[in-house]
């Protein structure tokens, strides 16, 4: 049992007076954490603090003009207000829009007509709606297009309808029961759903978990260089002749890469205590469980490219490669929406893709994800490993 200590004694002397040590294992797990204090205005946006107020003029008070009415109101870009006041015609609308546009802010005024039912059963929708603004909005044209889309299929019922009212009713409570109906399936598959500053704390996470895998890969090449030049120098086939086993010697390589692993934890709650002070949506020891996998996983896979490869440098490309592409892959640096299916899929190979997936399961409240994210990761330290002994016997001397 003494070899194991003196063994451990001299891994961690070798480690702890590298000079790359204070930064990876101190100062950029302590600086990092900022990334969760900046504010993303995009979050703002999409909460409501921009929407375009929108005032609508509805002469008609029919079922359609009502119907108009809701979608705009549920597209979460207006802010929307509805005046069903008669206005005598259309000179009257414009002194109306002109006054509201004088004593507020709202920059969008729609006029819908007396006739507006009747019109759109007819198929009679060209220039049946009247909007009012400055023009100094560039938002109007948002405005526009929505209003297009809705008359347009406004014109899909009523040509299915051929002008008859009762049976472009029924089509219309098709289809609203069609789209309750979906809206249940997607409530009940989802159950819940990120809100819009729930988004970008994780995005913000995302970037914490950028800054980390390459932090904890390096750090855990420290172990690695130690392994690599220990091995070069024939030290493995003395310990092999010397009463202390080899799986003393495995137990002292992972002993080390845990306490970096335990200070790098540390100096990431430390900072978030003294720097952040702000709800990051996800507990201390639920960050601490998070990172301390990604760093087990990226450990693991340090230690198997030093028993793969002879040389630090060798160790050091692969491993910068393989955090870099990684990190891309998890969509760290931008949503995964956007990307092809293939990359969506491929995302799931990705260690950081479960770290951000099971933050997001942690922020909306699901308690029995971090079991899940602990088998993949003991999944990941077993596929290492084995890579790992595949490496030192394939260049045992």
């Amino acid at each position: 049992m003494s070899g194991f200590f003196v063994m451990l004694k001299a891994n961690l002397k070798l480690v702890f007076r590298n000079k790359a040590s204070i930064f990876l294992l101190l100062l950029i797990p302590l600086a990092s954490v900022l990334i969760l204090k900046v504010p993303d205005q995009r979050a703002d946006l999409e909460s409501g603090l921009n929407k375009m107020n929108v005032r609508i003029l509805d002469n008609s008070s029919s079922f359609l003009s009502k119907e108009l009415i809701d979608v705009l109101k549920s597209n979460g870009a207006f802010e929307v207000t509805v005046d069903e006041e008669k206005t005598k015609d259309l000179d009257s609308v414009r002194e109306k829009a002109l006054d509201i546009a004088n004593r507020s802010t709202t920059n969008g005024i729609i006029y819908i007509p007396s006739d507006f039912s009747e019109a759109v059963i007819k198929g009679n929708t060209n220039n049946l709606i009247n909007i009012f603004s400055t023009g100094s909005d560039d938002r109007v044209k948002l405005l526009e297009s929505n209003i297009n889309r809705i008359l347009l299929r406004f014109d899909t019922y009523s040509e299915m309808a051929k002008g008859d009212k009762e049976v472009f009713q029924q089509l219309m409570k098709r289809a609203e029961q069609d789209k309750t109906n979906r809206e249940s399936i997607a409530l009940f598959s989802e159950q819940k759903a990120l809100k819009p500053a729930e988004k970008y704390k994780v995005f913000n996470f995302g970037y914490l978990v950028a800054i980390m895998s390459i932090t904890l890969m390096f750090s855990g090449n420290f172990v690695s260089s130690i392994f690599i030049e220990e091995k070069n120098n024939r030290v493995l086939k003395r310990i092999s002749c010397t009463k202390c086993s080899m799986f003393n010697y495995g137990i002292v390589k992972a002993v080390v890469a845990l306490a970096a692993l335990i200070i790098q934890i540390a100096m990431i709650i430390v900072g978030i205590k003294l720097f952040v002070r702000v709800d990051v949506g996800i507990s201390l020891m639920g960050i601490a469980a998070l990172v301390l996998g990604l760093g087990l996983i990226f450990n693991s896979l340090s230690i198997a490219l030093g028993a793969v490869f002879e040389n630090l440098s060798t160790a050091n490309y692969l491993a910068f490669f393989i955090v870099t592409i990684s990190a891309l892959m998890s969509g760290l640096y931008f949503p995964l929406d956007i990307t092809p299916e293939w990359m969506q899929n491929a995302s799931l190979l990705m260690p950081q893709r479960w770290v951000v997936k099971t933050a997001e399961q942690m922020i909306l409240g699901y308690s029995d994800c971090l079991p899940l994210f602990g088998a993949i990761v003991i999944a990941y330290m077993i596929l290492f490993a084995a890579l790992g002994f595949l490496g030192l016997k394939f260049n045992k001397d």
